[in-house]
């Protein structure tokens, strides 16, 4: 166990020099680690692979990123692409990398270095810029920039129309319903997410079709549509029903908190904890933080509601566990950087604080919960460029 802890602190130290832009430190220091699993042979690559870049090796860095294979474009070898091209996929890569390792600012500084290349007159590459504008999309969004997301996937729908390239199109109808969903656009959202289930249904995409349905359900949620909703969610359920392993799990619990929502929204408690149940049960055999954190809250909010109908001493010990609930799930999405989640967690961890008359506490949560909101923003393009 020291040995691995003492390879992560390696590997994090490493990962500190490249982002203060000591590259020849950094590749120093990476080059005498010895990965002992899977995991950190990938982080060891991404790192290798981003100090390559960092020192204009292109060639070398495109070697370490290339199991990596997450897009092609059509007609185009390896070999035929020039250096700036080169640049532009492996951070493309790496933007992609760190979005499924949650890591959504680092993610958004390799996809603006990534569009810029992208702009070269030596770069023709136009499904990658497709993908780094709906990438760069997906970390706004995760982040709370709801407004700058949108924009994103709009130019990532023209770019793909513009170039009668529809692969991505299903994805980027996705991200918009989700993005005009979290900014209050709700019937924006609808028409949205109605497009992407058409198009993953004529794709027989059996996963995204799970996922938009999910948030056709929340959207049909925010309209008040409560019967629709409650179909929406049955059907995903269904769908991730018959995924394997993990991503099954996933999608099973996310379509749990989404209809222990639905119940709380509908006054059905019983009904809610009943989901939040299965949630918590999907949550402590997964290892998603993110969705983790999301399980955490809707418990904490179900058990809030309870804890308002209650009197006297159970009314005080499940306003507490309400706050536990809520905690746990604080640090849980802000290690995702989902500070838009994090921002309501701490709001109903002030609320239920008040309750307690704790004022002070509550202020304090509060306060987090507008620094929260403050820290949903975006790189800056000058630093960046």
């Amino acid at each position: 166990m020291p040995q691995q802890t003492d390879t992560l602190l390696l590997l994090k130290r490493a990962r500190l020099l490249l982002e203060e832009g000591r590259t020849a430190e950094a590749l120093s220091l990476l080059e005498t680690i010895q990965p002992e699993n899977e995991q950190q042979q990938k982080e060891l690559d991404y790192l290798l692979g981003w100090g390559n870049l960092q020192s204009r090796q292109w060639s070398e860095a495109a070697r370490l990123l290339a199991p990596f294979d997450l897009f092609s474009e059509h007609g185009r070898e390896v070999e035929s692409l020039n250096n700036r091209e080169i640049q532009a996929l492996c951070l493309l890569k790496m933007g992609n990398l760190a979005i499924q390792n949650t890591r959504y600012e680092e993610a958004g500084r390799h996809l603006l270095k990534a569009l810029k290349a992208l702009q070269d007159r030596r770069v023709q590459l136009p499904n990658a810029h497709i993908k780094a504008h709906y990438y760069l999309a997906g970390t706004y969004k995760m982040r709370g920039l709801f407004t700058a997301a949108i924009q994103e996937y709009l130019q990532a729908r023209e770019s793909s129309i513009a170039t009668d390239d529809d692969r991505e199109l299903s994805f980027i109808y996705e991200g918009l319903a989700e993005a005009y969903r979290a900014s209050g656009k709700f019937f924006e959202a609808l028409e949205s997410g109605k497009k992407a289930l058409e198009l993953y249904r004529r794709a027989d995409n059996r996963k995204g079709e799970c996922t938009i349905l999910n948030r056709l359900g929340r959207i049909a949620l925010k309209l008040g549509d409560h019967t629709n909703a409650g179909e929406y969610y049955t059907e995903s359920i269904a769908i991730a029903a018959t995924f394997p392993n993990h991503r099954g799990d996933k999608m099973v619990m996310t379509n749990c908190v989404a209809l222990a929502d639905l119940r709380l929204d509908e006054g059905r408690i019983e009904d809610a904890k009943r989901f939040c149940e299965h949630a918590s049960q999907i949550s402590q055999r997964a290892s998603d933080n993110f969705l983790s954190g999301l399980a955490d809250m809707i418990i904490g909010k179900v058990t809030y509601a309870e804890a308002k109908q209650a009197k006297e001493q159970q009314r005080y010990q499940l306003m507490e566990q309400a706050i536990h609930w809520f905690e746990q799930a604080s640090g849980a999405l802000a290690e995702g950087e989902a500070f838009d989640h994090v921002a309501e967690v701490q709001g109903r961890w002030a609320e239920a604080l008040e309750d307690l008359g704790q004022g002070q506490e509550a202020l304090r949560r509060w306060k987090s919960a507008y620094e929260a909101k403050g820290a949903a923003k975006g790189p800056s393009l000058e630093e960046i460029w």
